[in-house]
């Protein structure tokens, strides 16, 4: 008898945790979307298009080299922003805006 009473007990535990789990996730706060745009000298530059043009950028310098960390650097006055990738700089890396 007394496995029963405790194979209950521990069941039940089981189940008040779980619930207890699914309440949390449920009073989590979404993640805030955000944006990032600048703007200079009559063009407007935004951060994820930046990003994902040093990314491809990388990809196409077939490096073989899995990109793991990605820096950038927007210099307006050139109209070109400059990356180190993996911590790595180069020469090659620059794209223009």
């Amino acid at each position: 008898m007394a496995t029963k009473k405790t194979a209950k007990a521990a069941e039940a535990k089981v189940v008040e945790t779980v619930e207890a789990v699914e309440t949390k996730k449920a009073t989590r706060k979404p993640a805030v979307k955000s944006s990032v745009y600048v703007q200079f000298g009559g063009k407007e530059i935004v951060e994820k298009d930046v990003v994902a043009a040093c990314k491809k950028a990388y990809a196409d310098l077939a490096t073989g080299e899995d990109l793991k960390t990605l820096e950038v650097y927007i210099k307006l006055e050139e109209g070109a922003a400059y990356y180190v990738a993996n911590g790595v700089a180069s020469d090659d890396y620059k794209i223009e805006l």
